[in-house]
């Protein structure tokens, strides 16, 4: 059951709504900006521990791990990631 069970996988998360809450503002100063703010986590692939990236996250959502960029070193010694 659960959130997937009723909306499929296309269910938006809170960290990619909040995306694209700061994305989808009519007049964006500094767009560079903008985007730095809206993506700051690494998504892990959990099915092979791979580390996906800030952008190319085209992984079912329950099977994701979002970690901060500034935090992906020390998770990268404290889990098994393949980068």
């Amino acid at each position: 059951m659960g959130a997937w069970h009723e909306f499929g996988e296309d269910l938006i998360l809170e960290c990619e709504y909040r995306a694209c809450i700061k994305l989808g503002v009519t007049n964006l100063l500094d767009p560079a900006k903008t985007i730095a703010g809206a993506y700051q986590r690494v998504c892990v692939d959990l099915r092979a521990m791979t580390e996906v990236g800030l952008y190319s996250y085209h992984v079912p959502p329950r099977r994701r791990l979002w970690i901060w960029a500034s935090d992906l070193e020390q998770a990268c010694k404290d889990l098994p990631l393949v980068r």
